[in-house]
C-alpha cells in the first residue's frame, strides 16, 4: 500500500512537472509572437520579420522558420526605434537586413549567421549602444550610411564585400563605403576590404576620434595643428597613403608613381602635414 502511494505521488509530480513545462513552452511562444510580426514575401516562399511595435525589450531571438516557411529577411525599418532591445540573434537562413532594419534602436549586440549576404542602407544608423560588430565573410553587399551616428569603435569590413547595396538585391555597383560610418565619435579603428580602390564620399566624415587618433599615433611626425579633418572628409585614401609614407623608417622610400597617378593629392598632404610650420608652435614644428 505504501509503495502504491509513493508511486502515485511520483506520477503526480511527473504529471505536474510535465504540465508546468508545457505551460512554460506555451507562454514562451506567446511572448515571442507578441514581440514579432511576420510578413509573407511576394512570391510566398519565405517570411520577413520585424517588431510589432517599439515596446520590445531585452534579447530577441529570431526563429529560423514561421508557419513552415523559412525566415530570410529582417524587414525594412523592422526594429526602428526599438530602444529597449539589447541583443539580437539571427538564425541561419537569414540572407538580408533590409533598409533601416535597426535604425535608432537600443541594440548592443547582434549575432549574424553565415547565410547573410546583404546589409542595406541605414541598418545600424543611430545605434549608439552598438560598440562592436562581427560581419561574416558571407556578406557581399553593404549599403550607404550603415553605421552612421552609431557607437561603433572598431569596424572590420571583410574582403567578401564587393558591392554597394543600394536599391536592388543583386546590385553590381562597387562597394566604396559611401557615408559608411560618418559622425561616429567613438570610432578608433577601421579595416576595409583589400580590393577597394576608391573610398566614397563622406565615408568617415566628422569622426572626431579618427583625427584625434591620427594625431596621437603620429605625434612628433606631423604638425599637431594641421587640418586633418578636411583630408579625412575629402581625400581619405590619399591621406592613408601619405601617412604610410610618413611612417616609413626607410629614408630611401619614394612615393610610387602609380600612387601619384591615382592620388595626386598625396604630395600636397605630406607638404601640409610636415613642411608647413604652424603659428602655434607645436612640438613637431618647433
Amino acid at each position: 500500500m505504501k509503495i502504491r502511494k509513493i508511486v502515485s505521488m511520483v506520477l503526480s509530480f511527473a504529471i505536474c512537472f510535465s504540465l508546468c513545462a508545457n505551460f512554460s513552452m506555451v507562454k514562451a511562444t506567446d511572448v515571442n509572437s507578441e514581440k514579432l510580426t511576420f510578413t509573407l514575401s511576394s512570391d510566398g516562399t519565405y517570411y520577413l520579420v520585424g517588431a510589432k511595435n517599439t515596446s520590445v525589450i531585452g534579447d530577441v531571438v529570431i526563429p529560423a522558420t514561421y508557419e513552415g516557411l523559412p525566415v530570410r529577411q529582417v524587414s525594412s525599418y523592422g526594429f526602428k526605434e526599438c530602444t529597449g532591445i539589447t541583443k539580437v540573434t539571427l538564425p541561419e537562413g537569414i540572407e538580408r537586413l533590409s533598409t533601416g532594419a535597426f535604425l535608432d534602436s537600443g541594440l548592443t549586440e547582434i549575432v549574424m549567421p553565415s547565410s547573410l549576404k546583404y546589409i542595406a542602407n541605414y541598418v545600424f544608423r543611430g545605434c549608439t549602444n552598438l560598440k562592436n560588430i562581427d560581419i561574416p565573410n558571407s556578406v557581399t553587399h553593404i549599403g550607404d550610411s550603415v553605421f552612421s551616428l552609431s557607437g561603433i569603435e572598431k569596424l572590420v569590413i571583410p574582403d567578401s564585400v564587393i558591392y554597394r547595396d543600394i536599391r536592388n538585391v543583386g546590385s553590381k555597383t562597387p562597394f566604396d563605403a559611401q557615408w559608411l560610418a560618418n559622425s561616429c565619435d567613438s570610432l578608433k579603428e577601421v579595416v576595409l576590404p583589400s580590393n577597394m580602390t576608391v573610398i566614397g564620399q563622406g565615408a568617415f566624415s566628422w569622426c572626431i576620434n579618427l583625427e584625434k587618433l591620427i594625431k596621437q599615433v603620429y605625434c612628433n611626425k606631423i604638425c599637431h595643428y594641421s587640418n586633418l579633418d578636411s583630408f579625412i572628409k575629402h581625400t581619405p585614401c590619399a591621406l592613408a597613403y601619405a601617412l604610410a609614407l610618413i611612417d616609413t623608417t626607410d629614408h630611401r622610400s619614394i612615393t610610387p608613381g602609380w600612387v601619384l597617378h591615382n592620388f595626386p593629392e598625396v604630395e600636397y598632404i605630406i607638404k601640409t602635414l610636415r613642411h608647413t610650420i604652424c603659428e602655434e608652435g607645436c612640438d613637431y614644428c618647433s
